[in-house]
């Protein structure tokens, strides 16, 4: 696991195409959580509340939520956890493989539709940035059908 601040490299293979990207590394602690506008939960549908859990009180009361995952359920529960906090949803058919701790490999292209489920919508210039930075992405306003 990454130290507080220390830089990640990762490996990404889209088709022919072999790209390395980095990123900091926030822990659990840092002071930094405060700033996020927005947090990407990208685990496991099961996952999801134990990963978000801890992370709720460190987060501004405005940073928007969302759930990048397939299937329905985690924001049923989630939703009253987040005391009005804006959560939005995302379901993809797009399909990826770890082959190591820091590389993955793209396995299938596909669609991936997000879309706001509670409080405040997500500001234009924020869906402009998420829909610029994942290929094949539409924004959905009825993401709950979406979902399923």
């Amino acid at each position: 696991m990454a130290e507080q601040g220390e830089e990640q490299v990762y490996t990404l293979e889209l088709g022919d195409q072999s790209l390395q990207t980095s990123f900091l590394c926030l822990a659990q602690d840092s002071s930094k959580l405060k700033q996020l506008d927005l947090l990407l939960v990208t685990v496991k549908a099961y996952q999801v509340e134990a990963a978000l859990e801890p992370l709720l009180p460190k987060l501004h009361p405005d940073c928007r939520i969302l759930l990048l995952h397939n299937g329905l359920g985690p924001h049923q529960s989630l939703a009253a956890k987040l005391n009005g906090r804006p959560l939005s949803l995302g379901t993809t058919s797009q399909a990826a493989l770890k082959l190591s701790s820091n590389h993955i490999r793209q396995t299938g292209r596909g669609l991936t539709q997000i879309g706001d489920l509670i409080g405040a919508p997500t500001p234009e210039a924020m869906k402009t940035a998420l829909l610029n930075a994942i290929p094949g992405s539409q924004w959905s306003d009825a993401i709950l059908e979406a979902l399923w």
